[in-house]
């Protein structure tokens, strides 16, 4: 009887409003910061925040040791990724801008019509150079594939050995080829002078014998890669201005002369007795487009001046017009043109050999200068080589040069 009357007063108490308010009291302290007892509680902690890892590639039935091999793989090949990269961020660094020299033969620096023995001289520069060429010095120059790429023709390994990608570097330390020389001597390239300073960009180095530049699995034993350690500009040349465009780059190291690599030849004439001429370039197939990083070529027409200035639009940067130390070339049937990208690249001959010799000899006319938007059917403007001959040999073959 006691027991029950006990568990009958429990339950009065339970159920009476001073413990009914009591549990509201709690009930109400729980959804404040401030308990039962009166104690304040200091703010709630934020959420944990844990990094969530990049989801596996979805393979069916990843199995515990499919991903342990997963997981070795990847961390080695992130690891030779920055191994790479840091390696890569080493030799850029190293790199020193080539010096700038726009004094050079200052004497020699006026544009002038070449005396008739310097194509002589020339051929015997060459015909020595020759001597040294890897292998059989007439080996046969590769005949250009018939593939058409935007209007124009790849270029086969070897083809044009002379032919030259200008790379600078950037501001984030990276190498972009802007471009194009050519290879004249062991030690020099000839190029455009506006081509040495490109929004900001210096050219560091210079790679040869490629045909993708992007393709990093190129055969290694044929490209070279050489860096500029001075890039001398014509005495004459003023930035605003498109006259006097041509600059010499002296390599580091002498180039390793190959089928794959080779210099091309100065026309050291002012006269061009041929109206069929060659241009190629990594730049742009058209207008806006970006460039292809691929050796391409095209055959254009020499534009009498009378012509070319009749064509061409006025132009605060050629205030005297197109002038003899120029040339204009245009495609008369297709409309191809050089564009952005092929500036420095060369303009060039390609002269089937005599006594019945298969193959091509290549000769330097002109240098890739500027124009109007690519394809607009205007004529491009080309730096003359033979204007400048006596500046450019008494540079790069200053001792031939005193016996000219």
């Amino acid at each position: 009887m006691k027991t029950i009357v006990t568990i009958f007063s429990v339950i009065l108490i339970i159920h009476s409003p001073l413990a009914q308010r009591r549990r509201n009291r709690i009930q109400n302290s729980r959804n404040s910061n401030v308990p039962f007892f009166g104690i304040p509680t200091p703010p709630p902690l934020p959420p944990l925040q844990i990094p969530t890892l990049p989801a596996l590639p979805s393979l069916p039935l990843w199995q515990p040791d499919q991903m342990d091999i997963f997981n070795s793989i990847q961390f080695e090949l992130n690891k030779g990724w920055a191994m790479l990269e840091e390696l890569q961020n080493q030799v850029l660094q190293n790199l020193r801008l080539p010096i700038h020299d726009s004094q050079r033969s200052v004497e020699y620096a006026r544009p002038r019509k070449p005396k008739p023995q310097r194509q002589q001289n020339f051929y015997n520069i060459y015909r020595s150079l020759e001597k040294s060429y890897s292998g059989n010095s007439d080996v046969d120059e590769l005949q250009g594939t018939t593939d058409d790429f935007d209007g124009r023709s790849l270029v086969a390994p070897g083809q044009y050995p002379h032919m030259a990608a200008l790379g600078f570097l950037t501001t984030e330390n990276r190498i972009e080829y802007k471009c194009g020389g050519s290879l004249i001597s062991p030690y020099y390239v000839i190029t455009a002078a506006h081509c040495c300073q490109v929004n900001g960009d210096t050219p560091v180095l210079v790679k040869f014998g490629i045909i993708n530049l992007k393709d990093e699995n190129e055969n290694s034993e044929i490209p070279q890669t050489r860096i500029i350690s001075e890039v001398i500009l014509h005495p004459l040349y003023n930035t605003s201005l498109h006259y006097h465009d041509i600059a010499l780059l002296r390599l580091q190291e002498p180039i390793v002369f190959t089928r794959f690599v080779r210099p091309i030849r100065l026309w050291a004439l002012d006269r061009i007795p041929y109206p069929h001429v060659f241009t190629m370039g990594y730049g742009s197939t058209s207008f806006a487009k970006a460039p292809t990083n691929i050796l391409t070529e095209l055959d254009l027409t020499l534009v009498r001046l009378q012509e070319c200035n009749q064509a061409l639009p006025a132009d605060e940067s050629a205030p005297e017009g197109i002038v003899e130390t120029q040339i204009c070339a245009k495609d008369y049937v297709h409309n191809r043109d050089t564009c952005q990208g092929d500036s420095g690249g060369p303009l060039q001959l390609n002269l089937r050999r005599r006594s019945n010799r298969p193959g091509f000899r290549f000769y330097l006319v002109g240098i890739i200068s500027y124009g109007e938007v690519c394809g607009s059917g205007s004529p491009g403007v080309y730096t003359r080589v033979s204007s400048y001959i006596d500046w450019i040999a008494s540079i790069v073959w200053p001792e031939d040069f005193q016996n000219f």
